[in-house]
């Protein structure tokens, strides 16, 4: 299974809350679909305070991940157009151009 972690500085948590409803008021079937792309990934967002500045941590996790990514900047279905012009608005990053966002390193996996 890939991982793919980004921290997103964003404009406010209430600014973050409200596109997550946002994402829900979209039908499971729109919402399935954008995620096919990503051969059915999951994503999850963690808010952040860092000196003061609101972030989102975003964990994607799912197959072949990287193809998903290779065809997000094309994909203009309704929820795909939306999403990335509430990515856009919420923390300066165009997903066009940058499907992932912006770039992060794994450094250390610590386990027993």
């Amino acid at each position: 299974m890939d991982r793919i972690v980004r921290a997103f500085p964003v404009s406010s948590k209430e600014a973050l809350m409200a596109m997550a409803e946002g994402v829900d008021k979209f039908s499971c079937d729109e919402r399935k679909c954008f995620f096919d792309n990503f051969n059915g990934a999951v994503e999850d967002w963690y808010f952040q305070e860092i000196e003061g500045k609101p972030y989102v941590i975003a964990i994607v996790e799912g197959e072949n991940l990287e193809q998903g990514f290779d065809n997000y900047a094309a994909l203009q279905d309704e929820f795909s157009v939306w999403f990335k012009s509430q990515v856009k608005s919420l923390t300066g990053y165009d997903l066009s151009e940058t499907p992932k966002g912006p770039t992060c390193e794994q450094v250390y996996r610590f386990h027993a």
